[in-house]
């Protein structure tokens, strides 16, 4: 995409109008957040600073080149190398998924399931990514412990990253491995264990554009069907899990039973379901029986 240059933008106002313009043009569906995250980014602005110094004039800081990547589709995430998740910033890079909304859902089915936030409950994340899940669970729960797995050394490295900046890292460990093989941490078993696998079949065109070109494709697509690390978790779940932990899974649209007939082979019962902001099951829940 060209940028017209013949009209230099003077005021922050100019510069976001500009934005939103071009990025509306290039069909990305959230244009004027986006052109408002990137602009707040080139100059350093909380939003608070943005609505009051809108009117005042600046010099060129690089706004434009953000918003030319962001309408070849380049997360946002991406380019201003963090994003935020349930009030918290992750880091986040071409190593991670990016946090997304989505999983909030699985944050507010735990709360909602271990509503004393005193408890000293302990948490196992398979597949641990930015460290999202455990760290947000972590902050909400200020006696709690736990262990994030992921076969990445990149993704760990910046779990352990966003652990250090949120003052976790004392209440957590990092572990590399498959979501099969890693040894036994807690030979007592979790409370609480949380997963977002990769959920999306190999050959499903309904990927979205940003996550297709510039998220990991580990942390994307599981299997012809998308149901293959559910395959791997489910024994995995019924090794770690206590007998009266419960387990919390992210998955894909219209996956609800596929993945409820999976782990009843391991006696692991679906027990409950959450939808997220979209009204898609986005969450389920649930505990072994033995």
């Amino acid at each position: 995409m060209v940028v017209d240059v013949n009209t230099t933008p003077k005021t922050l106002r100019d510069y976001l109008s500009r934005g939103i313009s071009l990025l509306k043009t290039a069909d990305i569906s959230s244009y004027e957040l986006d052109a408002r995250l990137l602009l707040r980014h080139a100059y350093a602005l909380s939003e608070e600073e943005l609505i009051s110094k809108i009117n005042d004039q600046v010099d060129d800081a690089g706004y434009m080149d953000l918003v030319i990547r962001r309408s070849n589709h380049e997360p946002v995430a991406k380019i201003i190398g963090y994003k935020e998740f349930f009030g918290l910033k992750f880091k986040t890079t071409k190593d991670t998924l990016d946090p997304r909304a989505d999983s909030e859902t699985l944050i507010e089915a735990v709360l909602q399931e271990f509503p004393d936030k005193q408890s000293k409950v302990s948490i196992l994340d398979l597949g641990t990514g930015t460290g999202c899940l455990l760290l947000t669970l972590l902050d909400q729960y200020p006696n709690a412990t736990g262990y994030g797995v992921d076969i990445s050394v990149q993704a760990l490295e910046i779990a352990r990253e966003n652990a250090d900046s949120l003052k976790l890292a004392s209440r957590c460990d990092f572990i590399e491995s498959d979501f099969a093989n890693f040894e036994s941490v807690a030979k007592e078993g979790f409370d609480i264990i949380i997963s977002n696998p990769p959920y999306i079949a190999i050959d499903d065109d309904r990927v979205n554009q940003d996550a297709f070109k510039h998220d990991p494709r580990l942390a994307l697509f599981a299997g012809e069907d998308g149901l293959a690390a559910y395959r791997v978790i489910s024994p995995s779940i019924k090794k770690h899990i206590k007998p009266t932990g419960k387990f919390f899974l992210e998955i894909g649209m219209g996956q609800e039973h596929d993945v409820s007939r999976i782990f009843k082979r391991e006696n692991l019962v679906i027990s409950e379901s959450y939808r997220d902001i979209q009204g898609i099951t986005r969450c389920l829940s649930g505990f072994s029986k033995s």
